[in-house]
């Protein structure tokens, strides 16, 4: 059973870096931890040079994978019906941002979606809740909706502090599920700089107060910012907020984990899934700025507590949350589905 992992975006320079040692190998989904499996990128994504070539990657799609025996990917649109066309290998859709899209679309393009989502043997969702709720907002049958559990480069996110002398909050993301605003209020004025790591489209519209500053972050700065941190903070909109993914924030809570981070994280559904709260994170109220200051303040003024969580955290990762993990989930899927 060959499986090959298409990605929205190019992976080549990803696998350059990987060779470096100068990224993580988080977002490969564990594809090169199994034996019979090979992450391809569609000819026509290779060079983004016009939005027509950047549509049209998912209808030649199949064709270049057809020694495959199954074609795992986020994208959905157009790859199942081309699949059906070319007689090609059996797609497994990864869920990213389904449940979201079907609970807000309006009514043409919801039917449309559900329309192509039941092309796919498989949806792997990154949890049992993303799961349960894709089932009833599509109909589908449960057992082709499945769950795999994200997993992260415990290799390239090892513990290794290196604290500022001034305390270091950061947070990370590029979701449209992330709440900077409240960040910034919760930090207005506290005895300790603020970081955030995201594109400039996050902090649209958000004045950062003046111990808060914010830029986009290489794989290997990203890793020199964790090392930094006093903690890590998740902040993010509730679970009814219309854009973003449903599973936003999990990447961040685990590369903090692994860096063995104390980590605060709002209050949503796929994160209450991974944390147990006390034990290995922090759980506050989503768009409360004074609940996120204050769980702030409690692990900036408790040492015990921060080596507690970053501790619990760092197990958690090595025990079932790395890339390594995340293949071994994927192989009775890829079996089924192909």
């Amino acid at each position: 059973m060959k499986a090959a992992f298409v990605f929205p975006n190019p992976r080549a320079k990803l696998l350059a870096d990987l060779q470096r040692g100068a990224a993580p190998d988080s977002s490969l989904l564990g594809a090169n931890h199994l034996r019979e499996a090979y992450v391809h990128d569609p000819r026509l994504a290779r060079e983004r040079s016009s939005w027509l070539r950047w549509q049209l990657r998912e209808l030649v799609l199949p064709w270049e994978v057809r020694s495959a025996d199954v074609l795992v990917t986020p994208l959905f649109r157009y790859v199942g019906f081309a699949s059906r066309v070319a007689r090609g290998p059996r797609l497994v859709v990864v869920n990213f941002g389904l449940n979201v899209l079907l609970r807000n679309a309006p009514p043409l393009r919801r039917r449309a979606v559900l329309t192509t989502i039941r092309q796919p043997a498989r949806i792997a969702c990154l949890s049992d809740v993303q799961r349960r709720e894709l089932v009833e907002l599509s109909g589908l049958p449960s057992e082709r909706v499945v769950t795999v559990r994200l997993g992260i480069d415990a290799d390239f996110f090892t513990p290794d502090d290196a604290l500022d002398e001034r305390p270091l909050v950061v947070t990370v993301g590029k979701d449209l599920a992330r709440d900077y605003a409240t960040f910034a209020v919760a930090l207005d004025g506290l005895g300790a700089d603020g970081k955030i790591a995201a594109l400039p489209r996050n902090l649209e519209g958000i004045a950062l107060p003046r111990n808060v500053n914010a830029a986009m972050l290489d794989p290997l700065e990203l890793r020199d910012h964790y090392r930094r941190a006093t903690c890590v903070v998740i902040s993010q909109f509730r679970d009814t907020h219309p854009v973003g993914t449903e599973h936003g924030g999990t990447t961040a809570l685990l590369e903090a984990w692994a860096m063995g981070k104390a980590v605060i994280a709002t209050d949503r559904a796929t994160l209450r899934e991974y944390i147990r709260d006390g034990e290995d994170a922090l759980i506050v109220p989503a768009e409360d700025p004074r609940a996120m200051r204050s769980a702030i303040e409690r692990v900036l003024g408790d040492q015990e507590l921060r080596r507690r969580l970053g501790a619990a955290g760092r197990r958690r990762v090595e025990d079932d949350l790395t890339t390594r993990h995340m293949a071994a989930r994927w192989l009775p899927v890829l079996e089924a589905a192909a």
